[in-house]
């Protein structure tokens, strides 16, 4: 090969591969705009996220972000990670050209443990306490409103609230001496679900509630020292009986069974 021709190829290869890189820098820059620019059309300001939304109120920029966005329009098929790795990762999706639902993993683990959507105008949040997908809480946001559980009885005033009773309505005042056996049967006014676990945190005991119908409270397993074998199991009978078995040895070997009579345990 002649050396021009050889020179000629090279000067070639050297322009092609300037144009190459070019063309990517290009692309890499329109994409960045493409992005900043999604951003700014949905008000996306990062949420800063330093943990899982609690209770009904908790989540900070998570929450904020997604009541202002769900319900307005949409202007592309999906926000995927709308917080670009800060904190939480949250996608929203359109649906009929409006941000209309969303998910929210906070540790990032690829579960979701929350799904929110929209419901008449009133913003539904599905919460998996567990980190397994199981939605077994939810609350909804009227326009408004704080947020508020389903059947949940708003709360009154300092002024008139009355002392809290730690049994249902209609439900005897127990004469067991164990503060356990009130908040167990306190349970049994909360709205039913599959399955509650660990319904009263923060307790050195630990009580997961059960329904087996989905129509009322079936059942109850406490765990007294959490040490994850059941000490006791309670079965709420469909006449309104209570019949609780006691494994002394904490071994889950029930050999003591007792029923809830006038308010007291007595020994069957």
């Amino acid at each position: 090969m002649k050396f021009k021709t050889f020179r000629i190829l090279v000067v070639l290869g050297a322009v092609g591969l300037l144009s190459l890189i070019g063309w990517q820098c290009s692309e890499t820059r329109a994409e960045q705009r493409e992005a900043e620019a999604q951003r700014q059309a949905h008000g996306a300001a990062q949420p800063s996220v330093s943990g899982a939304p609690t209770g009904t109120g908790g989540g900070g920029g998570t929450e904020a972000y997604l009541l202002a966005t769900l319900g307005k329009p949409a202007n592309s098929d999906k926000i995927k990670d709308a917080t670009h790795g800060s904190g939480s990762k949250v996608n929203v999706y359109n649906e009929n050209g409006v941000w209309a639902r969303a998910k929210v993993d906070h540790d990032r683990d690829e579960k979701w443990d929350e799904s929110w959507h929209i419901d008449s105008g009133v913003v539904v949040r599905r919460v998996a306490p567990n980190d397994d997908e199981q939605y077994t809480r939810e609350l909804r946001k009227a326009p408004g409103a704080a947020w508020a559980e389903p059947g949940a009885t708003p709360a009154p005033t300092p002024e008139v609230q009355p002392a809290a009773s730690p049994t249902p309505a209609g439900a005897p005042a127990l004469a067991t001496g164990r503060e356990l056996d009130d908040a167990v049967m306190g349970l049994l006014s909360r709205p039913v679900e599959e399955k509650i676990k660990d319904a009263i945190r923060g307790q050195r005991y630990k009580v997961n509630l059960y329904s087996d119908d989905k129509v009322r409270w079936n059942r109850a397993k406490v765990d007294l020292d959490r040490d994850d074998k059941f000490d006791e199991k309670w079965d709420f009978k469909p006449d309104g009986a209570v019949e609780r078995q006691v494994a002394p040895a904490d071994d889950e070997v029930y050999t003591e069974t007792y029923v809830l009579t006038d308010g007291k345990w007595t020994r069957k």
